[in-house]
């Protein structure tokens, strides 16, 4: 039933944890502009706080992702990218 209504998720992971954020949408172009705010927010974050980072948006607006090199000598990243919720039990895929 869910995956009806909300075909599309923005799908967030961090290499720093095991967290991962889940953002359903109803639409691919919902789903293209929710992953550009927030890949825009937090490279907006990283040059206002001076951090050294690299950010790729892909061309085709389904995947992002932001390398921190931190001065302490660590790297951590953050990756976007637009899956669809499907198979059983709800389980998100993301587009290859």
């Amino acid at each position: 039933m869910l995956k009806n209504e909300y075909p599309y998720a923005v799908v967030v992971s961090y290499t720093f944890d095991d967290n991962v954020g889940v953002y359903p949408c109803r639409s691919e172009d919902e789903a293209k502009a929710l992953l550009k705010k927030f890949f825009e927010n937090e490279v907006a974050e990283d040059e206002a706080n001076d951090n050294d980072a690299e950010s790729v948006l892909a061309e085709d607006g389904w995947s992002a992702t932001i390398t921190n090199f931190r001065r302490d000598g660590s790297v951590d990243m953050t990756t976007w990218r637009i899956g669809s919720i499907d198979g059983e039990g709800g389980e998100i895929l993301a587009r290859q």
